[in-house]
């Protein structure tokens, strides 16, 4: 941010700045600064979770990388065409390739995207789940009944993955394990360890009965607060992303 106000005042103080001056500190030393300093955010990060990986083998992503490359292709046309009639001839260029490559990744990974915020939508559910569940079975009823119980009681998209789990339990008669992550269980095609693991919890309590629902319920509570450490972590490097993409 200071780089960027340097430029009006060093005119102010009288020191000459010429135009190769303005191209090697505003188009590669900041860039590059920026670059290097994202890259140490990302890889330096505090997590309580692994995140979770998104193949392109995920059958909500499919391979459109050829109608990608067209997208990117028509929209650079475009803007060099849209550009050329009113900016200056080098800015024709700069238009088509940012525009193209831009909109090329945009529709590229649209769908990555839309998965990665589906398994926020369920892990942020987890834990609620997770509670009724317990407070269910410490109640006596059965993990499979609880489950089907607490799909009843949610809203939103965990509450989706349960009604389908119920659902597989009612016409499979399969194990609790198998109707969340079988071969078309409702968390088969999730990326999600977290949700895995909570599921795997779930396996374990349908074989172990009542005593299992204080577990759950104290599982739930230590999952609650690993979310809200997560959750302190991302509001402290807010303010040092905010200042990296307002420079940007």
């Amino acid at each position: 941010t200071a780089l960027v106000a340097l430029l009006p005042a060093a005119g102010a103080a009288g020191i000459g700045v010429t135009i190769a001056t303005v191209v090697v500190f505003y188009d590669v030393l900041l860039p590059a600064a920026l670059t290097v300093a994202g890259v140490w955010l990302v890889a330096n990060r505090p997590v309580a979770f692994p995140p979770p990986t998104v193949r392109r083998s995920h059958p909500d992503v499919p391979d459109e990388a050829e109608k990608s490359a067209l997208l990117a292709s028509l929209t650079a046309a475009g803007g060099w065409f849209i550009a050329d009639t009113h900016l200056p001839p080098w800015g024709a260029p700069f238009v088509a390739l940012c525009l193209g490559l831009g909109v090329g990744l945009w529709h590229h990974y649209r769908p990555v995207v839309a998965v990665y915020e589906q398994v926020d939508d369920v892990e942020d559910g987890l834990t609620d789940a997770l509670s009724l569940v317990g407070r269910h079975v410490a109640n006596g009823k059965a993990v499979e009944a609880a489950v089907e119980r607490t799909a009843e009681d949610l809203d939103g998209e965990i509450a989706s993955v349960f009604e389908m789990a119920a659902t597989q339990q009612r016409q499979l008669k399969g194990s609790v394990e198998e109707a969340f992550l079988g071969e078309n269980g409702a968390l088969s095609t999730l990326p999600s360890p977290r949700a895995r693991g909570t599921i795997a919890v779930l396996s374990l309590a349908a074989t172990e009965g009542k005593p299992v629902g204080e577990a759950l319920l104290g599982i739930a509570e230590h999952v609650d607060d690993l979310a809200a450490v997560e959750a302190e972590a991302r509001r402290d490097l807010d303010a040092v992303c905010g200042t990296l993409q307002t420079t940007g």
